[in-house]
């Protein structure tokens, strides 16, 4: 297990998700994001970059519950962390799926003639958060949540957001956070009926271009559930770490 690649991408996720959650270090080597205003968990997880003691999932428990929220635990699938998915399982976790980090090895990708990809400012924060809903919630009903994290991340000089123009409208989004070494990419779709024409790809090859010219490495994550591993691994990326998700269930 590369524990370098392992703290770099758990610095940078929530180093990027902080504007969207509470970020907070509830135990040693254990870090944590919290939101009562999004609820899957994403937001609401527990990241680790040492196996916890079992002390500290005492302390891990007590942090949330005085958020009013649930933890997931997102668990490296090496054997250090066996000791923990028993445990967690004994106290009432289930396996809800599996996340993996992807880092990339080589330039796969070339940005489409007909795509203009750029960093969003001013008003195109809002069609940059209209588009991340249209592509990942199917509708605007969470635009002012969003678009208020959207805000808070655009402010950040670690941050940048991106958007892929088409015909003069705003059809894909990315974001970039860059900390430590390491440039993580979040947030990359194309809104449906703009796909299969080049604009995730244009995307990608405007990331590459940005850590090339940082001289970082870039890491991005996956849920294994979204069927999208197949098209990074197509496109000059290798799974570098795998996690387990578990959760449980309301009491």
């Amino acid at each position: 297990m590369n524990t370098a690649i392992e703290t770099a991408d758990v610095l940078n996720e929530v180093g990027w998700w902080s504007s969207w959650a509470s970020a907070f270090r509830p135990a040693e080597g254990a870090y944590a994001l919290s939101s009562s205003e999004f609820e899957e968990p994403l937001f609401n997880r527990v990241l680790l970059t040492s196996p916890p003691k079992p002390k500290d999932l005492e302390k891990i428990a007590a942090a949330f519950a005085e958020r009013g929220t649930r933890p997931s635990f997102f668990v490296q699938t090496d054997d250090r962390y066996s000791g923990l998915r028993g445990t967690l399982r004994a106290e009432g976790y289930r396996k809800e799926g599996d996340f993996h980090v992807m880092e990339e090895r080589r330039l796969g990708v070339k940005a489409a003639s007909t795509v203009d990809v750029h960093e969003a400012s001013g008003k195109e924060l809002e069609a940059w958060s209209k588009t991340y809903l249209k592509v990942f919630y199917g509708d605007e009903s969470l635009l002012p949540r969003v678009l208020r994290c959207v805000r808070r991340a655009n402010a950040k000089e670690t941050d940048k957001l991106v958007v892929a123009e088409q015909e003069g409208a705003v059809v894909g989004t990315m974001a970039l956070h860059t900390e430590e070494g390491c440039t993580g990419l979040y947030c990359l779709g194309t809104v449906p009926d703009r796909r299969g024409g080049g604009v995730a790809g244009s995307l990608l090859a405007f990331a590459h271009s940005v850590r090339s010219d940082l001289g970082t490495s870039l890491v991005l994550q996956v849920f294994e559930s979204d069927g999208v591993e197949q098209f990074y691994l197509k496109r000059g990326y290798e799974r570098v770490l795998s996690e387990e998700i578990f959760r449980r269930g309301q009491s």
